[in-house]
């Protein structure tokens, strides 16, 4: 079965909800039950690509009609004039989403979190992951064994280049806790498997070497603390338009996933009978893609990483 890997980065807070929540967030993000770890839906991955390559093919046919044709598993389509006009890209968009008759060849992984952005008192902003987030993504990518991390609560493992180190202290303060880095720099075997692994996510080169200036290994109660507790939350109120005042009872919170959040995911191409390459396709994943809601406030824009073949 072929796979294709790849990472997405959030350019700005992204929210992809569950709806109404029973806390004291009134629209959360989606969460992964047995961790609490923020998590997108392979779902809303395939529902996000399906719609921008209709957007990209749509010309005099509208764009519910491209769907319609889509969903019907029809490659003919009618044309504003009246005319059907045989549309070959759906043809193709059927191999790969599927329509009611079929399943397409395409399947989604959900996005797992990779790198979660936290205020710093040096160099402004770290990325912070666990070792559990290490462990399940060498799994995930099926790579080599990777070196053991053992870190205390307390303490943080940073690289020799860290912007993020107060040097006098040997200390990081992320938020309002300190953590220790006392020889605690990352080890050269470590950072080359990181390395090796983000590359295979579409991280590398000088890409990398900025990101892991600011990249920081916490224990995995201290980095599941993070994600559960600063996520970007926003208040939101909507204006009664004839008074131009906040209109009662339209009050309401929604929670984000802040910018320069790293996540990642899988593609399956499940089968293919004519043996042509789906997910070998340059176009399959654009460099830019919107998920989630909120696009007409700027949220949700995602920049797209995978391995250049």
């Amino acid at each position: 079965m072929r796979r294709l890997y790849y990472s997405i980065k959030a350019l700005t807070p992204l929210h992809v909800g569950v709806g109404t929540g029973l806390g004291h967030i009134d629209l959360p993000i989606q969460r992964e039950v047995h961790t609490g770890f923020p998590m997108i839906p392979g779902s809303a991955v395939k529902g996000a690509l399906r719609e921008y390559r209709l957007r990209k093919i749509a010309g005099e046919i509208p764009i519910d009609d491209l769907d319609k044709c889509l969903s019907e598993c029809s490659s003919e389509c009618e044309s504003k004039n009246g005319v059907k006009v045989k549309i070959e890209s759906l043809e193709q968009l059927i191999r790969y989403f599927g329509c009611q008759e079929q399943a397409g060849y395409l399947a989604f992984s959900d996005l797992r979190i990779l790198l979660f952005p936290v205020k710093s008192l040096n160099g402004i902003f770290a990325y912070v992951t666990s070792p559990q987030v290490l462990e399940r993504l060498a799994e995930d990518l099926d790579l080599d064994k990777m070196p053991k991390i053992e870190i205390d609560k307390d303490k943080a493992i940073v690289t020799k280049t860290s912007v993020n180190k107060v040097e006098k202290l040997n200390v990081v303060v992320l938020e309002e806790f300190t953590f220790n880095t006392n020889d605690n720099d990352m080890e050269p075997a470590l950072v080359g498997w990181i390395g090796k692994a983000f590359e295979t996510l579409g991280i590398a080169g000088e890409m990398f070497d900025k990101l892991k200036e600011r990249l920081i290994i916490l224990h995995n109660d201290a980095f599941n603390d993070f994600v559960q507790n600063y996520t970007e939350v926003q208040t939101h109120v909507k204006i009664n338009p004839s008074t131009g005042t906040v209109q009662p009872g339209a009050l309401w919170t929604e929670e984000y996933l802040p910018a320069e959040t790293y996540m990642y995911g899988i593609i399956f191409e499940t089968r293919n009978d004519d043996g042509e390459d789906l997910i070998g396709d340059s176009k399959l994943l654009p460099t830019h893609l919107h998920l989630g809601g909120d696009i007409t406030t700027g949220k949700g824009f995602v920049r797209i990483y995978k391995k250049e073949e």
